[in-house]
């Protein structure tokens, strides 16, 4: 639908046809009602049980209900000290490599840490090489990568694994479980600026 007017998913004119699918306002003919409505709306109801905000289709809930379960989430997280690794602010989607790191980007931004719904991070490790999977399309179905690869192949797929197994980390990821806890970092602050 090219129109920029707002249209509900309720609010969409369908014409129910002789044949078993549904005629929408642009001609269309479509098999079942819901994709009929579907394509022809703008905006859908938010899918949060008493929510009745009227939100984009391209969303499945309102921002204040994806806010408060943000919220509920982060509250439910374990809370623990900061233990070296990278951290996340879930509220602002913002990666720290330190703690001085979300220090100074709260007072660039005029924020409170404990308003910033900050997560640990946990550590992103290369996935060792499969060989089986890799070779699953080119292979015999019933021989294996021991069976049609050489020694020497095989050894050094080992070995790659072996250093793979072995190496640092190549990303982070938010640990969800694991929220910072504030209250040591709020008595390091007060005492810094003491």
């Amino acid at each position: 639908m090219t129109s920029s007017k707002k249209l509900h998913y309720d609010d969409v004119v369908l014409e129910k046809t002789s044949r078993p699918c549904w005629k929408t306002e642009s001609g269309q003919l479509i098999n079942d009602e819901h994709n009929a409505r579907w394509s022809e709306c703008t905006h859908v109801t938010c899918k949060v049980d008493g929510c009745d905000e009227i939100i984009s289709k391209s969303s499945t809930t309102c921002a204040s209900c994806s806010d408060a379960k943000k919220i509920e989430k982060w509250n439910s997280a374990k809370k623990v000290p900061f233990d070296n690794t990278y951290l996340y602010s879930d509220k602002h989607d913002e990666y720290f490599k330190t703690i001085e790191c979300l220090k100074l980007y709260a007072d660039d931004h005029t924020l409170q840490i404990c308003e910033m719904r900050v997560y640990l991070c946990k550590p992103n490790y290369p996935d060792e090489i499969d060989i089986e999977n890799l070779i699953e399309n080119a292979r015999p179905e019933d021989m294996y990568a021991d069976e049609l690869l050489d020694n020497e192949t095989l050894k050094a797929l080992t070995h790659a694994n072996e250093l793979l197994k072995n190496h640092k980390a190549i990303s982070h990821s938010p640990d969800y479980s694991r929220a910072l806890k504030i209250d040591d970092l709020d008595k390091e602050t007060n005492n810094e600026n003491q």
